[in-house]
């Protein structure tokens, strides 16, 4: 963060970021209200950065002039269609040109895949006892190329290196590929491989 950045700006944006949500046609609009912080009359310009190949969302005015204290909103649109799956982003700058300070609003929109890409640990036991039971040991969520949670037919598998067993696996929350696990200790630290299509994880548990 650039706190200096931060203290010299003249605009305060709400919301501070712009997320168009996800699907595999977007056609979202956001309204961005732009405050007038500073003492003097400013005009704000709009510069539009998308991040890699990420689309470019347009913005119904060129610039905006705001007396001190004043506040405006303007119309952030997104169309966007035939994408791969993934992660799209990029920012808007919002630029003063009077003062020359650049406020950075992030953007965000998701393509929904239709494979797992990777499985985030939310939780692990930091270690059990020996010969126990611990119930919700780990949580796990599988996510897709744009990082939202896994919603397709494939279901992880789960096996066992070191000692122990794992006594359930099973659906955890209302979130989509999100998983637990309930497991029996043995006598040394167990090591719990999680599969699901190509992708592979893994969790130790020390026992002591």
């Amino acid at each position: 963060m650039d706190l200096a950045a931060a203290i010299r700006g003249t605009v305060a944006a709400n919301p501070t970021a712009l997320n168009f949500g996800s699907g595999a046609a977007l056609h979202n609009t956001v309204q961005l209200s732009l405050t007038n912080v500073s003492a003097v009359s400013e005009t704000y310009t709009f510069q539009v950065v998308p991040t890699g190949n990420a689309p470019a969302p347009s913005i119904d005015a060129d610039s905006v002039a705001l007396n001190p204290g004043a506040a405006q909103q303007v119309t952030v649109s997104l169309d966007a269609a035939d994408l791969a799956p993934g992660e799209y982003a990029g920012y808007l700058l919002v630029t003063g040109t009077a003062t020359g300070t650049v406020a950075r609003i992030p953007y965000w929109f998701g393509v929904p895949g239709s494979t797992p890409v990777a499985i985030s640990i939310l939780y692990q036991d930091h270690y059990d006892s020996v010969r126990s039971s611990s119930f919700g040991a780990v949580v796990f969520r599988v996510v897709d190329a744009s990082g939202l949670p896994y919603s397709g037919a494939l279901r992880p598998q789960i096996s066992v290196a070191g000692s122990g067993t794992v006594r359930n696996l099973y659906r955890a929350g209302d979130i989509p590929g999100t998983y637990a696990v309930d497991i029996r200790t043995g006598t040394s630290n167990m090591q719990l491989n999680f599969t699901i299509g190509d992708v592979t994880s893994n969790v130790i548990i020390p026992v002591f």
